[in-house]
């Protein structure tokens, strides 16, 4: 047992928080993870994300290993990515005109309010994703991406807002149980190649068509796992006593390796329309045996009296002890994409699903409709809107620069709303390439 430092200049009685806050902060540890490399389950996603994300059938040359590898076939285009890099991070209650409005200012009994009944259900819930990818290159029918990937989601419960914003309030009980948290970092190694339908079953003939195939295999290095186990505490105040214990017990691992592939099928039709499907982390697994721990951050604040205030006032302990190694699945994503490429108009739209959430992977359908048009060789504008999946609602907007090989792609899109004024969050993207 070690103790806390202890704060008595707290609004209210005086009671000592610190060392009671200290375990469920830990969930935001997790959270932190987001500040390794953030990444989603695409890779080139800054061309995507400035559509929307409906981009199955568009994603040609070193876009389409991170969407459909059958397109490398359909497309055969050529290009080296150099660096793109994709993040976004949102939450389900607060929005930009709340932080607006409460940034800076002082926060009394209405203003507390209004903070506890932006939260919707019993937790505050915080999501984020993102990607960083660099010298990824395809050129015809094969390509060979790297890729960071992470994603993380932070639960905490409402009770532990009440108490930070309300202190030790004299009469109050706090219910600390609920909490909850993963995150994870890896990257991923993938050979990617597509062929013809016709080339590889020629007793189809003609019926093949313009169908093409594609895979992409994937070598898969962990970097940094943790997960909230098991989340329980409570704490209560009265006049003259304060009484309360928790604990946050997390899994936490620096490493281990794994296996993925994509599967995807896709084809040109009639009058410049496309379609594609791919399944994406199919057999995907990290098994996790690199400094793999479980620890336990515990507080104690048992019968404690306003006589008893002092440097070991609350008490609190950190436990680790090895744990084995074990596996974590990435969830299989299934997507479906339809196109019309014309002169100077790419118009798109998608369907994604998810056999599970974790490592950024759409944890509800996710539909997107995105738009592009070139205004001239070098400059493109995209466009577009979502509903469902890790963002919910959202409204997104990009453009693409050219000049001679060079290509710069920008991309912003909003969190929970299609107005970005008023979003819960904010996805950015950058990406600087070659076409070859």
């Amino acid at each position: 047992m070690s103790g806390a430092g202890v704060r008595t200049d707290t609004n209210g009685s005086g009671w000592p928080l610190d060392g009671i806050r200290r375990p469920v902060g830990l969930l935001l540890c997790v959270a932190a993870l987001l500040l390794y490399g953030l990444g989603r389950p695409c890779a080139a996603q800054v061309r995507a994300a400035g559509m929307a994300g409906a981009y199955t059938a568009l994603a040609s040359g070193t876009d389409a290993p991170a969407w459909n590898p059958a397109n490398l076939a359909l497309y055969r285009e050529r290009g080296v990515v150099l660096l793109a890099a994709h993040a976004g991070i949102g939450n389900n209650s607060y929005s930009l005109d709340d932080y607006r409005q409460l940034n800076g200012a002082y926060w009394g009994e209405a203003e507390k309010q209004t903070i506890l009944e932006r939260i919707e259900g019993n937790s505050f819930d915080l999501a984020g994703s993102g990607s960083v990818s660099a010298l990824s290159s395809a050129w015809g029918d094969w390509a060979v991406s790297s890729r960071t990937r992470a994603a993380s989601t932070v639960s905490v419960p409402k009770e532990y807002l009440r108490l930070i914003l309300y202190g030790n309030t004299v009469g109050e009980s706090f219910d600390l149980a609920g909490a909850d948290g993963h995150g994870v970092v890896f990257s991923e190694f993938a050979l990617c190649g597509g062929r013809p339908l016709e080339a590889l079953l020629p007793r189809l003939g003609s019926w093949a068509g313009e169908w093409t195939v594609g895979v992409s295999l994937k070598l898969l290095r962990g970097w940094s796992y943790a997960q909230v186990l098991e989340a329980e505490g409570g704490l209560t105040t009265t006049e003259t006593s304060l009484d309360g214990s928790g604990f946050v017990r997390t899994a936490l691992a620096q490493g281990g390796w794994g296996f993925a592939c994509d599967l995807g099928v896709a084809g040109r039709l009639a009058d410049g329309w496309y379609a594609g499907l791919s399944i994406r982390d199919l057999f995907g697994a990290i098994r996790w045996d690199e400094e793999a721990e479980e620890r336990t951050e515990s507080f104690d604040a048992s019968d404690v009296t306003l006589e008893e205030i002092d440097g070991e006032t609350v008490e609190t302990e950190s436990e680790s002890i090895a744990r084995a190694a074990w596996r974590s699945d990435l969830p299989v994503t299934w997507a479906f994409g339809i196109a019309r490429r014309l002169d100077r108009w790419s118009l798109a739209a998608d369907l994604a699903w998810a056999s599970g959430d974790g490592f950024g992977a759409p944890d509800a359908p996710r539909a997107a409709l995105g738009v592009e048009y070139r205004v001239r060789d070098w400059l493109l504008l995209r466009g577009g809107g979502s509903l469902g999946g890790l963002e919910g609602a959202g409204l997104a907007g990009g453009l693409g620069l050219g000049w001679r090989t060079i290509r710069l792609d920008l991309a912003l899109h909003s969190w929970g709303t299609f107005n970005p004024f008023s979003s819960n969050g904010l996805g950015l993207g950058l990406g600087l390439g070659l076409a070859l």
